[in-house]
């Protein structure tokens, strides 16, 4: 009887810890402001963008990864992945550092792309994975945007 009543409580606990994964935190992305590239290590571009992001939640919200696909005029550019958590504290907006590391395949084509502005359109499709107390969710995003590195 104790063992069933066990079982059927962590299972309950199980279901409420599935479910509120879905819920948690509303992150904004309000702003993109500048975009450098800090480096180049063993094949992988790293690059810091600061972002104006706003937190619509009481509580703070943590955004403990990124995964996603760079595509650079129509060319498959890399993945992008989050290198540091960012907390934002509840109720704020703020302009964020976020540095951010492209695993680089078929560059040559899409930084040719931006340079000679003949199709330097950006976008940037994946999830980020953020965390509020024990209530965590995946946000999906699909970003275009035209850049050209001419001056």
């Amino acid at each position: 009887m104790v063992r069933g009543v066990r079982s059927s409580l962590w299972l309950i606990l199980a279901a409420f810890l599935l479910v509120s994964c879905e819920r948690g935190g509303s992150l904004e992305m309000t702003g993109v402001r500048n975009v450098r590239i800090s480096g180049w290590r063993e094949g992988k571009m790293l690059v810091t963008v600061d972002v104006m992001l706003r937190n619509t939640r009481h509580r703070t919200l943590v955004v403990r990864g990124m995964e996603a696909s760079l595509m650079v005029g129509g060319k498959e550019a890399g993945g992008v992945v989050l290198k540091k958590k960012i907390k934002i504290p509840g109720e704020k907006e703020a302009l964020y550092h976020v540095p951010l590391e492209i695993r680089l395949q078929g560059v040559g084509n899409a930084l040719k792309s931006l340079w000679d502005g003949s199709g330097g359109q950006m976008h940037l499709k994946g999830i980020i994975k953020v965390r509020s107390g024990i209530f965590c969710r995946k946000i999906p995003f699909d970003e275009r945007t035209l850049h050209s590195l001419r001056p």
